[in-house]
């Protein structure tokens, strides 16, 4: 009987050892409490409008013009809210159609042949992540007027 009692006591003895050296080489326990919290990358982006989708793009009066998040990066949490919101001045309104969580349209003002050098309207972008962060970006499109 003496056997197995000092069988079991060896044992279990290298068993501990054996499980705390392994916790050891992978960095200790649970990582629970010791992550970081990225920021979430707030990308706002115009489609089809033309080749670019970033800076200022240029539309003409009267046609859909298409304003996506969906390029933003949560990093290291899901993106839960995308939020837009026209930031300029410049007299002229526009009311957003929501396409997708992250993507909105909106049809450009009339602009009048008068304003040959268009309009700027500025767009905002904020995206908030799982942990309540946030990332804003900004996009401008100029509407020209249309000639036809």
């Amino acid at each position: 009987m003496q056997t197995v009692s000092t069988a079991r006591t060896a044992f279990r003895f290298f068993s501990s050892v054996t499980l705390v050296g392994l916790l050891a080489s992978c960095g200790g326990g649970s990582g629970v409490g010791k992550q970081s919290d990225a920021a979430p990358q707030a990308k706002a982006e115009v489609l089809g409008a033309s080749r670019e989708t970033t800076g200022t793009i240029y539309v003409r009066s009267g046609k859909d013009v298409v304003l996506s998040g969906f390029n933003s990066n949560g990093v290291d949490d899901p993106i839960l809210n995308f939020s837009w919101q026209q930031t300029d001045s410049s007299g002229y309104s526009v009311q957003f159609y929501e396409r997708t969580n992250n993507t909105v349209a909106f049809t450009a003002p009339q602009v009048p042949l008068t304003q040959a050098e268009g309009v700027q309207l500025d767009f905002e972008l904020q995206i908030t992540d799982a942990d309540d962060a946030t990332s804003i970006d900004s996009v401008s499109v100029v509407v020209k007027p249309a000639y036809d």
